[in-house]
């Protein structure tokens, strides 16, 4: 009689691109699927292959070989499972929306082949799980996840998997990972003798009696014998009852049989029993910031703005977007986005990004034009899109060609008035073409000038003279697409030539020049559009900006440098002062894991270093700083220290204060000359902290700041060390965009535009805590086995020079002070104010927002067009404790509807509506999803 049941899972575990480019992945692919077809065609007992819960393979494998009816078939048969995931991604190093729209897009190619997808949360080799994985798998209707990495020891392989707005799922740790068992033997005795190996580790902490046994590994081809020796081993086994089965079936079955089970609530980023590979943060760091970038283009720019044009225009750039997305979500994969790839794997991300930047970046400028109704724009207004809430003062910072004279101002509509004011020019008048023509072939030459765009640059001016019996007409071309009237424009010239009888005309092309600009304003609505005029001021402001020597301050902080190059930050509130330096130690790690360099103390004290009093006005000032470090060239022969040969590291960085905002920007520029170090800026705080809170994915986390320690060698009783190997606990983690620190009575945020790799630790002499942000991790190798801080091979032992790093790197981060307890500081509406700051656009929107959060901690996620009419807004309660959203809606907003994250609608019950005003409460982190119904309207109207 059987006692146990084994449910035999096969599948492969399908790395889109790692040791190899995509294209010979690609390939193998192909010859995978075709394969599986033909093995579940002519063995019908061979029921069930997982296609490893990402649909991007299909798409994949169809663009090469086309649409596969048998394939089809098979899939529509329930023989094959796909989804739910588009890619298998990395789940720290991407946005939370990227999560969730990752998921979308692997529900709707899953139903494009006539299915739904595989309903379970498929998670099985992340290196670490966010903590509101369960509220998103949640919100797709899945109520089970698998999991491996990062799961801490527990009693039961099941638990109960907990977010913090108490959304759950069943979660099942995988003890022996999803490679369980692959290469099957040619005979039934050789793979039961794998099995009685493995079934006493499977069910060591499993009292279910129903147990999972996966079978396949990366890139396994399916073994068509399965099926005959799974019958052979049941006459050897009868106490086991086996069967080729789903993982919809097996949860079934699970749910029937357990009991009582552990709770956790969090982030699952141990490595007692798996690595976690936890340097991924930082490798390939130019990945991050490409991947920051595009994010952030497409979420909080290109997305709210093309969902306005829908509402007011009828606009429908659905399906830009939605290739957008997937063209960001193919370098979401966790061996893509965590720069643990081969060279020429990454080179094909570069490009991937490039081509994202390149359409989404004539998106947003047309976006701007079409919004900001900027025909016949003549320097007077400007339009402001504010993806944040409103709060306090704030910095407009911006480049444009548009304001070439000093003495501006900026007001608003209730006639505030805020200078404009220049930093600096990013570039200068330049003519780019001259040429002569007869008068009376002008027209030929204003035909070819007359298409929006002239060397890829918008016509934005044009001014004409005589000079002789010539006419001199100047073309002013630039990034802004002001819907120039240049055919009117030509219209005219060709009229005043005829009625003149020009003979020669002369035609300049300029490049206008690009001025940085900065304006401080207050109480900037938000998330919603502002105009502003522009005006030309009269008398002299007074600043509250001090520039001293080596020294810069306004109301509430002060940065100075002192003797050794050390940047000092002194809150003038609390009285606290940072100390903030540069640090550089060698790796002799791998994409993986940062291997420090055995006795080496880090290189904090520079050469030499110079300071330059910066650009400043009336409202800003800035300190350019130069520090030069001499550091090794390279680790020696023997990767035990590093070579004696030294070249300069050349930091550049300038930093930016601005009246009545308490917050310090920088800005650091570098050429990487050496291999195999470590970079990072370091913040010292001065007070013993023992917790950093680092923003996640929707999130605030809490994490203990500990002391690195080495792990021990596992002991030969350790099978599972032994498999797995064993990780040092690190002082590095993770981060999305900031990470806070909170003191006794007053703290500080670090925020950074694509930095995801923070580090944390305790100077217990010095009383006093360090924050840093990792610059640059140059390591030569995808995996080593010989690194002290991690015990075995993370991967294939190949040699990627590019994942040196030897390039430009350029970097934007910030320092912020609050008083009080982190709750009620504002923190995450603080630091996205830098992260994701205004646009400025020209012209002037003619709008209503459709919608007007008025609750402070709760945050616009995404804003976009949706379906039927309807336009998708996300939020989530940025707070540890229920919060009552109150969202006025626009008189365009003509009906109102709860949707999962899935878009399906939803019902809840605390929801009321009344006259235009919505409100419910939230739960600590929820994440809220709202469908609304648009009357559309026309601007002005």
């Amino acid at each position: 009689m059987a006692i146990w049941k084994l449910i035999f899972l096969p599948h492969t575990h399908w790395d889109r691109e790692w040791y190899l480019p995509f294209e010979v992945f690609r390939e193998k692919l192909v010859q995978l699927i075709d394969g599986l077809v033909k093995i579940l065609l002519e063995n019908p007992n061979y029921t069930y292959f997982l296609l490893d819960g990402q649909a991007i393979v299909l798409d994949d494998y169809v663009e090469t070989r086309g649409r596969n009816q048998d394939l089809a078939r098979l899939i529509k048969e329930g023989r094959i499972g796909i989804g739910p995931w588009y890619v298998l991604p990395d789940e720290f190093l991407v946005s939370g929306e990227a999560l969730i729209r990752n998921l979308k897009k692997g529900f709707e190619i899953s139903r494009q082949w006539g299915v739904e997808p595989v309903k379970i949360g498929y998670l099985p080799d992340m290196f670490g799980h966010i903590s509101q994985m369960p509220q998103i798998l949640r919100g797709f209707g899945i109520d089970s996840a698998v999991v491996w990495r990062g799961v801490p020891k527990m009693d039961r392989n099941q638990f109960r998997w907990q977010s913090r707005d108490g959304s759950s799922v069943l979660a099942l740790y995988l003890p022996l990972g999803y490679g369980m068992i692959f290469d099957l033997g040619g005979s039934a005795g050789e793979f039961l003798k794998k099995l009685n190996l493995l079934f006493p580790l499977l069910k060591m902490k499993d009292e279910s009696g129903v147990y999972l046994v996966m079978i396949g590994t990366d890139h396994w081809f399916p073994e068509a014998n399965l099926p005959v020796l799974l019958k052979d081993i049941s006459e050897m086994k009868k106490d086991w009852q086996m069967e080729i089965g789903t993982l919809e079936g097996f949860f079934s079955e699970l749910k029937a049989r357990l009991s009582a089970i552990p709770s956790f609530c969090g982030e699952l980023r141990s490595n007692e029993q798996s690595q976690i590979l936890p340097s991924v943060a930082s490798s390939r760091l130019y990945l991050k910031e490409m991947n920051h970038r595009a994010s952030a283009m497409l979420e909080k720019y290109l997305e709210p703005l093309s969902a306005l044009n829908f509402i007011y225009s009828g606009a429908d750039w659905v399906s830009r977007l939605d290739y957008l997305w997937k063209l960001l979500l193919q370098n979401h994969p966790h061996d893509s986005i965590c720069g643990c790839s081969v060279d020429a794997v990454h080179s094909e991300m570069e490009i991937r990004f490039k081509k994202f930047f390149e359409l989404a970046g004539i998106l947003i400028t047309q976006a701007q034009a079409d919004l900001a109704c900027a025909d016949g724009f003549k320097g007077d207004e400007v339009c402001v899109w504010n993806p944040n809430p409103g709060a306090g003062a704030s910095a407009l910072v911006f480049e444009s060609e548009l304001f070439n004279e000093k003495n501006l101002f900026l007001e608003d509509s209730n006639g505030r008035r805020y200078l404009l004011e220049r930093v600096e020019r990013i570039n200068s008048r330049e003519l780019l073409y001259k040429f002569e023509i007869q008068g009376s072939l002008a027209w030929m030459a204003f035909s070819w000038l007359s298409p929006e765009q002239v060397f890829g640059l918008f016509h934005n001016s044009l001014s004409s003279y005589k000079e002789n019996e010539c006419l001199i007409v100047e073309l002013g071309v630039g990034t802004h697409n002001l819907n120039f009237p240049i055919k009117k424009e030509f219209s005219r010239l060709k009229d005043l030539i005829e009625k003149e009888k020009i003979s020669v005309v002369e035609v300049r092309i300029y490049r206008e020049p690009r001025w940085k600009m900065v304006s401080v304003v207050n109480d900037l609505p938000g998330p919603g559009v502002s105009n502003f005029k522009v005006g030309r001021a009269t008398g002299k402001a007074i600043s509250r900006i001090r520039v001293l020597e080596k020294a810069i301050e306004n109301e509430l902080l002060k940065v100075s440098v002192d003797g050794s190059g050390g940047i000092r930050i002194l809150d003038f509130e609390s009285g606290k002062e940072l100390l903030m330096q540069f640090s550089d130690r060698g790796d002799r790690g791998d994409s993986y894991n940062f291997d420090p360099v055995p006795g080496e103390e880090a290189i904090i004290k520079p050469e030499k270093f110079k300071v330059r009093e910066g650009p400043k006005g009336v409202n800003f000032a800035s300190l350019d700083i130069s520090h030069s470090y001499r550091i090794p060239l390279s680790l020696d022969s023997e990767r035990k220290k590093r070579v004696d040969k030294k070249v300069l590291l050349n930091l550049d960085t300038r930093v930016f204060i601005y009246s009545g905002i308490p917050r310090v920007d920088f800005e650091t520029g570098f050429e990487n000359p050496s291999e195999d170090h470590r970079l990072q800026v370091d913040f010292w705080y001065p007070e013993l902290a023992d917790y950093i809170l680092a923003e996640s994915q929707f999130e605030l986390v809490k994490r203990r700041i500990e002391k690195e320690v080495a792990p021990k060698p596992s002991d030969v009783n350790d099978i599972f060390g032994i498999l797995f190997g064993s990780e040092c606990r690190y002082s590095t983690s993770p981060v999305q965009n900031f990470c806070c620190l909170q003191g006794q009575n007053s703290g500080m945020i670090l925020a950074g535009r694509g930095l995801k790799e923070l580090g944390a630790e305790k100077d217990q002499d010095g009383k006093r805590t360090r924050v840093s942000f990792t610059l640059c991790r140059s390591i030569g190798y995808l995996a080593r086995a010989d690194l002290v801080y991690r015990n075995g091979l993370a991967g294939p032992p190949l040699l990627v020079r590019d994942a040196q790093c030897l390039r430009r790197f350029n970097w934007n981060y910030s320092l912020m002070f609050f008083s009080g307890p982190v709750e009620s500081a504002g923190v995450f509406s603080r630091a996205y104010q830098f992260v994701f700051p205004a646009l400025v656009f020209p012209g002037r929107a003619q709008i209503e927002f459709p919608f007007q959060i008025k609750s402070p901690k709760i945050l616009l996620s995404a804003f976009y067009p949706g379906k039927d009419q309807r336009v998708i807004v996300r939020l989530f309660n940025s707070s540890s404790q229920s919060e009552k959203l109150e969202m006025g809606l626009g008189n365009m907003v003509t009906g109102v509807r709860v949707l999962s994250l899935e878009e399906k609608e939803i019902t809840r019950q605390d929801l009321r509506l009344s006259h235009n005003l919505l409100e419910m409460v939230l739960k600590p982190w929820e994440i809220l999803t709202l469908g609304l119904e648009i009357s559309r309207k026309e601007k002005g109207k």
